[in-house]
């Protein structure tokens, strides 16, 4: 028995997954926003898939909640079931918990005409009973003069001309656990 266990160990069989989420899900809704965060926007369901699967994701020492979406179940069972590779999803978590919800920040900007021009996106993914409640709010930041160098427009500067904005886009996506993969 210890040689049975020491042989999946080795093999990479074992799980030491960041969250008990992992499995399939199909979308109950799907609603976006574009002009405020005050209230949930209209359905835009039809323009995406279905159905995503969560998997906990490991690359180069660095795990992250990985929400994939797939257009059919059989498609998400064959992504979440190939180890061999990542399949980036439409959302990514580095940091939280099952308990207490998981979170994204990112900040973004590009250079044009020697200003930068972005935003930052703060995503939450919550857990209740079976169900997945993920919102993505997004700033808009007061543009401002590019830098020179390979980082025209550092992340935290980014986040300096979006301070006290306020929210600009909400997207909402609530599902229901549909299996595990």
């Amino acid at each position: 028995m210890r040689i049975l266990c020491l042989a999946v160990l080795l093999a990479g069989c074992g799980s030491d997954s960041k969250t008990g989420l992992e499995g399939i899900y199909m979308v109950s809704t799907w609603t976006r926003n574009p002009t405020a965060c005050d209230v949930e926007g209209p359905s835009v369901a039809t323009q995406h898939d279905m159905f995503f699967y969560i998997k906990d994701e490991d690359f180069i020492g660095t795990h992250f909640v990985n929400v994939k979406t797939c257009n059919d179940l059989a498609a998400c069972d064959t992504e979440a079931n190939d180890d061999g590779t990542i399949h980036i999803g439409e959302f990514n978590f580095e940091d939280g918990s099952d308990k207490s919800g998981w979170k994204n920040h990112s900040a973004f900007a590009f250079a044009t005409q020697g200003q930068c021009e972005g935003g930052v996106t703060d995503t939450t993914m919550t857990a209740a009973s079976g169900a997945i409640r993920i919102e993505e709010r997004h700033v808009e930041a007061t543009p401002f003069p590019a830098g020179t160098g390979s980082d025209e427009c550092p992340d935290d500067k980014v986040d300096q001309a979006a301070a006290g904005k306020p929210c600009t886009e909400l997207e909402v996506v609530t599902a229901t656990f549909n299996k595990k993969f």
